[in-house]
């Protein structure tokens, strides 16, 4: 039976140094192309990032084959932010999906976005006031579900529907 090789700790320790001078190379380059790319909004202190996009605003203007350049908009937020774990997010706290301001981004996961999307009222479930049929989605005509919000007018009447057939 044969043993791997231990690898001297001074090699990584050099791995470490390595990875770390890359993480610096790939700010350096972010800082870079945000200065060269993005446009200050004066009213909100955003960068407005101009240059290539990626994921669902990459199909906007130009086109698919475009806009999947190297450097698209979320790679250039996760190097400013050093962001390696691909199911750690960059979050906006300004809310404008194309701001590439350091100081407007912070790292977190899906649920901490879904939960800044729903305090500021931007979630597409927290918007709506009313259900189809037009009655109010507030207080005691509410029900939460797993998922969703339900009508209890609405349930009611399809529970008395179905009760009656």
């Amino acid at each position: 039976m044969t043993t791997r090789p231990v690898r001297p700790r001074s090699s990584l320790f050099d791995d470490q140094r390595r990875a770390t001078e890359i993480m610096v190379e790939r700010k350096q380059v972010a800082v870079f192309l945000v200065e060269a790319r993005a446009t200050p909004e004066p009213n909100t202190g955003c960068l407005l990032w101009t240059g290539a996009l990626e994921g669902k605003y990459a199909h906007r203007g130009e086109g698919y084959a475009v806009a999947r350049t190297k450097f698209g908009k979320l790679k250039i937020i996760r190097a400013l932010l050093g962001l390696t774990n691909p199911k750690v997010l960059a979050c906006h706290k300004c809310n404008i999906p194309a701001c590439v301001n350091e100081r407007h981004l912070y790292a977190g996961n899906n649920s901490t976005n879904i939960l800044d999307s729903v305090a500021r009222g931007t979630h597409h479930m927290a918007r709506k006031t009313h259900c189809l049929e037009g009655h109010l989605l507030d207080g005691s005509y509410l029900d939460h579900g797993r998922r969703v919000r339900y009508c209890k007018t609405c349930r009611n009447e399809r529970q008395r529907r179905r009760r009656a057939a």
